[in-house]
């Protein structure tokens, strides 16, 4: 076959890898035409979730063959981002001064997509798990231009991963710090050691990056065949601090 599905990633032949693969979000029901010219073309819309009403999400869906010469509408799956980054790399320099040196490197990535999971359970309100600050952006009455669909008490409808839970992961990190001191050539000398240097250092110190999640660098998946493109809560590159001696005999 030239199409293997594995979870929320899809391999195509001739296509490239990280390809994420899920429902097709095309925005918020927000009057009642909408919502019955919805219930006409989806099958779950309709039927499945009979509640389906102003506020709620919309996905694209297809025609699929149940049985000869009849077609069901059901929700679509297509390809709804992509993992592999445009381009990445990073930069390193070192500045000196007298006896202190300092040196920096950055690492930056540009374009890749993450499937965020925490999204997708901040839409599941069939159990009490704490929720993220991007439900405050739900539709309400009062809030009619959301992007976001509205949220029912002991509701799980919308819990799949669609194309509104996948995010851009660019990122530019200052990954590490370090300034140095070498120590005097009269107390090396005395020491009896032929090189001495006290250093400061630090490790992820800052990450500027548009990604909701805790570190746009960290993710997992199972389904993954080069490292993962989903986020379910992983835990952040560890920022680091240290201060300490390092001689030479």
């Amino acid at each position: 076959p030239s199409t293997y599905i594995y979870g929320n990633t899809i391999l195509k032949v001739g296509q490239p890898l990280g390809l994420l693969y899920g429902k097709v979000f095309e925005g918020i029901l927000k009057t009642q035409q909408e919502v019955d010219d919805y219930k006409k073309t989806s099958y779950y819309a309709a039927y499945a979730i009979p509640f389906t009403g102003i506020g709620d999400a919309k996905y694209k869906v297809t025609g699929i063959p149940i049985a000869p010469g009849f077609t069901q509408s059901f929700y679509a799956n297509d390809v709804i981002g992509h993992a592999q980054p445009n381009y990445y790399g990073g930069y390193t320099n070192t500045i000196r001064y007298k006896d202190f040196s300092l040196t920096a490197l950055a690492t930056f990535s540009q374009g890749g997509d993450i499937i965020y999971v925490a999204d997708i359970q901040n839409l599941d309100l069939s159990s009490r798990g704490n929720k993220g600050v991007s439900i405050l952006g739900r539709w309400t009455p009062e809030n009619p231009n959301a992007t976001r669909p509205k949220l029912v008490l002991n509701q799980s409808a919308y819990t799949f991963g669609s194309s509104l839970n996948i995010y851009k992961a660019s990122y530019v990190k200052i990954k590490s710090v370090s300034l140095n001191y070498q120590l005097p050539k009269k107390l090396l000398d005395r020491l009896k050691i032929s090189s001495g240097y006290l250093y400061v250092s630090a490790t992820n110190l800052f990450t500027f990056t548009k990604y909701p999640g805790a570190d746009p660098e960290v993710s997992n998946d199972p389904y993954s065949l080069i490292g993962g493109y989903s986020d379910s809560g992983g835990y952040p590159t560890v920022k680091q601090f240290s201060v300490g001696l390092r001689c030479g005999f």
